[in-house]
C-alpha cells in the first residue's frame, strides 16, 4: 500500500516524514515524538485527539509545516490515524540497526514510499572532516576462507599533489563491519581480483601522464596485510583505466584498458614511414576556407599510403604525415605537414587508407607531394579529456599463470574511437557536442602555435565542419558472452561515451580471443596448484561493433557480470534522473564542461539482460534525493544467492565544495539478498526455454510500490 501523502504549507505534496525529531502542537501543548519506537504510537494518539475535538493539528518537520483538520466523524479519523501510525512504524522498522549515515544516504527512501532492493548501506570508509583527498575506485573480491576484501584509493583533490596509496579492508561477517589491513602502492585506479594463482590488485603507475604503465601486485598472505611490490606488466605506453572489473573466464584473465598513444614513450608511439611517394592536390578537391566551412561542402579526397608497417595504428584515429613536401608554386622542397584520418588498414599489404582533414586547407593548399621515407605519426598531442586518440584494448593472460611476470601478458590490437574527430551526421543524430575548443585544437596541432592562432577567430560550428572536435570514450568494462541463448564466447567491452545530452550513450567493442573453458576460474575458491605455468595466449582481436544505449553510460562506468546459475547478465550503474538539466540554483554541483551527464550520479540501479545489450530494470540499489550526493563507480560480485556491491559515495554534507556529486567522502557496501528473484519470470520463460530461473521467480517489481 502506498504511504499516505501529506500536503505542506506551500501546497506541495510529499510522502510521510521521518518522525525521529518533530514537534506536534495541540492546544498549546507540545507532544515530542523523538524516538523511533514510539513514533507510530504517538501519531495514532495525536490523530485520535484531533478527531475527537475537530481541531487542526500542526506538525513542524524540519522547518516544513504540515496541517491537518480534524474530522467530525471519529471512526473515519481513527482509521486514518491507525493507517498513518502503521505506515510510520513500518518505515521506522526498515531502518532499525542502520547508521545515521546510512539513513541519510538512502535519501529517506522508506519515508518516501520506495524501498531499494539492497539492504541499508554499510560504510567501509567514511571521512568525517575535509581532507586533501577524496575516496575512489573500490572493487570487491571474496577470499578463499569466505571473507570479503575491498580495495580502494585516496585520490588527491589536486592531481599530482601526492602518490595515491591503495587501502585494503577485510570483512569477516559478510560486510557488516570492516577491518583495515595492508596498503598497496603507489598505484592508481586499482582493481582487486582472484584467479587460480592467487589474489591480485592491478592499476597504473600514476594519473594521466606520459609513459604511464599497468602495474600489478600479488597478495602474499591470506589476510591482505602483505603484498608484493607493484611491477610493470606493460612498457612505454600510457594507460587509462578504472575500477570496472576484470573478467576471469574461459581460462583467460582480461582487463579492458584505453591507451593514449600520444602520451607513450617516444620510442613506443605509433610511427611508420612511406615506402612510396604520396601525392594529392588539395586545391582541386577542397574549396577555399570560407566555403569549406559551409554545410554540404565537397567530399574530401581519399588516398592509399604504402607504409613499412601498420602496427599501432587504428581505424578512425588522427595521423599526420611529416616530411619535405613540394608546395604549390614552390621551386624547392619545404617542410610539409598534413593531417589525415585513418579510414581502413590492410595489414597484409602494409597499406593505410587515409582521408585528409578539412582543416589542412587553413595552412596548406595546392599540390602536396611527400616522398618515400616521410614519417606517418599519431596525429594528436597530449590533451587529456579531448580524447582524440584514445584507443580501446584488452590485455590478457592465462588463468593460472604468474601474473606478476610481464611475459604472462599480451595486448590486443588497438581499436580506434569512431568519433575521435567530428562526424556531422553522428553529431546530428545523437545531438552530441563534439569538443572543438582551443585546448583540443592545441592538442591536435601540437607545437604549431601559429596554426592554432589562425583558427582562433572561427566559431565552434565552423571548426567542427573543418574536422575539429571529439566525442571521447573511456573506462571500458569487459564481459564474456557465455549465455546459452546466443553467447559465442567472445568478449564484449562496454565503453562510456562522454557527452552532454545522451546520458545512456556507450560504445561496444567486440574482442575475439579463441578462449576455451578448459582453464575456467576457480570462482573465489582456494587457489589451485599452478605447476608448470601456461604460456601467454595469442593476441586477441578487437573491432568496433556499434554505439549502444545502456543506463548511465555517460554518467559513470558500470559493473557487469555473467551469472552462471541463471544464465543471464547483471549490470549496475547510475540512472540519470535529469538529463534536461533542471538543477536547482546554488546547488554547488561539480560540473565538467562537455560532460554534463556526470552531474547526476545520485541513483544507483540494478538491471539484468539476456544478451548483455538490452537491459531490464531490476530495482534501485540506493539513491539520494539531492544531486550533490551520489553512489557511483560500482563493482559487484556474486556471493551465493546474494549480490555484493561496493561503490564510492557522498553520504555526508560537510565541505560541499570539496565533497559533492563527483568527489566522494565514503566507500560503501550494499548487499542485495536473493537477487535472482528480481528477474522477470514472464521474460525468462520466453527467452529461456529451459526455465533456469523458475526456482527464483518473482514478478518484476513495480516502481510505484515498495518491494
Amino acid at each position: 500500500m502506498q504511504p499516505r501523502s501529506f500536503r505542506d504549507s506551500t501546497g506541495a505534496t510529499s510522502a510521510n516524514p521521518d518522525l525521529k525529531s518533530q514537534e506536534a502542537s495541540f492546544f498549546g501543548r507540545i507532544i515530542c515524538c523523538r524516538t523511533r519506537s514510539v513514533a507510530g504510537t504517538a501519531s495514532v494518539v495525536c490523530f485520535i485527539l484531533m478527531a475527537l475535538t475537530g481541531v487542526s493539528l500542526v506538525f513542524e518537520v524540519y522547518g516544513v509545516t504540515r496541517s491537518y483538520t480534524g474530522s467530525p466523524f471519529f471512526i473515519g479519523a481513527l482509521g486514518r490515524a491507525i493507517r498513518l501510525g502503521a505506515n510510520l512504524t513500518s518505515a521506522n522498522r526498515t531502518s532499525v540497526g542502520s547508521s545515521e549515515a546510512a539513513d541519510a544516504a538512502r535519501g529517506t527512501a522508506a519515508a518516501h514510499g520506495y524501498r531499494p532492493v539492497a539492504e541499508p548501506l554499510v560504510p567501509i570508509e567514511r571521512l568525517v572532516q575535509p581532507e586533501s583527498y577524496y575516496l575512489a575506485s573500490p572493487t570487491i573480491a571474496k577470499l578463499a576462507d569466505g571473507r570479503l576484501m575491498v580495495v580502494y584509493e585516496q585520490q588527491p583533490t589536486k592531481w599530482g599533489s601526492f602518490e595515491p596509496m591503495k587501502d585494503v579492508k577485510v570483512s569477516a561477517d559478510g560486510g557488516s563491519s570492516w577491518d583495515r589491513k595492508g596498503r598497496i602502492g603507489p598505484m592508481q585506479w586499482p582493481t582487486v581480483f582472484q584467479t587460480r594463482s592467487g589474489v591480485y590488485v592491478m592499476g597504473v603507475e600514476r594519473t594521466f601522464s606520459k609513459d604511464n604503465n599497468l602495474i600489478i601486485s600479488k597478495m602474499l598472505d591470506g589476510d591482505g596485510m602483505q603484498w608484493s611490490k607493484p611491477v610493470r606488466i606493460t612498457e612505454g605506453i600510457s594507460v587509462v583505466t578504472a575500477n570496472g572489473g576484470i573478467d576471469v573466464s574461459a581460462g583467460r584473465v582480461t582487463k579492458a584498458i584505453e591507451v593514449v598513444p600520444s602520451l607513450g614513450r617516444d620510442d613506443r608511439q605509433p610511427e611508420t614511414r612511406l615506402t612510396r611517394d604520396l601525392a594529392l592536390n588539395l586545391s582541386s578537391r577542397m574549396q577555399p576556407r570560407l566555403r569549406l566551412m559551409q554545410p554540404g561542402g565537397p567530399s574530401l579526397p581519399v588516398v592509399v599510403a604504402s607504409v613499412e608497417h601498420t602496427g599501432g595504428f587504428a581505424v578512425g584515429e588522427l595521423v599526420k604525415c611529416v616530411g619535405k613536401a613540394r608546395g604549390h608554386g614552390a621551386a624547392s622542397e619545404a617542410p610539409g605537414l598534413l593531417y589525415f584520418r585513418v579510414m581502413a588498414i590492410d595489414e597484409a599489404q602494409h597499406r593505410l587508407t587515409l582521408q585528409p582533414q578539412a582543416f589542412n586547407v587553413v595552412f596548406a593548399d595546392g599540390r602536396r607531394h611527400f616522398p618515400r621515407g616521410s614519417a606517418l605519426r599519431i596525429g594528436s598531442g597530449s590533451m587529456i579529456y579531448g580524447g582524440v586518440d584514445w584507443q580501446s584494448l584488452v590485455i590478457q593472460a592465462r588463468d593460472g599463470a604468474d601474473l606478476t611476470d610481464p611475459s604472462s601478458w599480451v595486448l590486443s590490437n588497438p581499436v580506434g574511437n569512431p568519433a575521435s574527430l567530428h562526424i556531422a551526421p553522428l553529431a546530428e543524430l545523437l545531438d552530441a557536442y563534439f569538443r572543438a575548443d582551443r585546448s583540443v585544437r592545441s592538442s591536435i596541432l601540437e607545437d604549431q602555435e601559429e596554426l592554432v592562432k589562425r583558427l582562433d577567430g572561427l566559431r565552434d560550428d565552423e571548426l567542427q565542419r573543418a574536422g575539429f572536435g571529439s566525442l571521447y570514450w573511456m573506462e571500458g568494462t569487459p564481459v564474456r558472452l557465455r549465455d546459452r541463448r546466443g553467447g559465442d564466447g567472445s568478449l564484449q567491452v562496454l565503453l562510456r561515451v562522454n557527452n552532454d545530452v545522451q546520458c545512456g550513450l556507450g560504445a561496444l567493442v567486440s574482442v575475439v580471443d579463441n578462449a576455451t573453458d578448459g582453464g575456467a576460474s576457480s570462482g573465489g575458491g582456494a587457489a589451485a596448484a599452478v605447476g608448470a605455468l601456461p604460456p601467454p595466449p595469442a593476441p586477441a582481436r578487437g573491432t568496433f561493433l556499434r554505439y549502444t544505449f545502456a543506463p548511465g553510460m555517460a554518467s559513470a562506468h558500470p559493473s557487469v557480470l555473467f551469472d552462471e546459475v541463471t544464465d543471464i547478465y547483471w549490470y549496475v550503474n547510475n540512472i540519470n534522473r535529469d538529463s534536461l538539466r533542471n538543477w536547482r540554483a546554488g546547488s554547488g554541483l561539480h560540473v565538467t564542461p562537455h560532460s554534463l551527464c556526470e552531474v547526476d550520479r545520485s541513483t544507483l540501479g540494478l538491471f539484468f539482460s539476456g544478451n548483455a545489450v538490452d537491459w531490464m530494470f531490476a530495482g534501485i540499489v540506493d539513491y539520494s534525493l539531492a544531486f550533490h550526493r551520489h553512489f557511483t563507480y560500482p563493482h559487484m560480485i556474486v556471493d551465493g544467492e546474494d549480490l555484493l556491491i561496493t561503490s564510492r559515495a557522498t553520504i555526508d554534507d560537510f565541505a560541499p565544495k570539496l565533497y559533492n556529486n563527483h568527489n566522494s567522502n565514503s566507500i560503501v557496501f550494499h548487499r542485495v539478498r536473493n537477487f535472482r528473484r528480481l528477474a522477470n519470470l514472464e521474460w525468462v520463460k520466453y527467452m529461456d526455454p529451459e526455465h533456469t530461473l523458475e526456482q527464483h521467480r518473482r514478478p518484476m517489481p513495480s516502481l510505484n510500490h515498495p518491494h
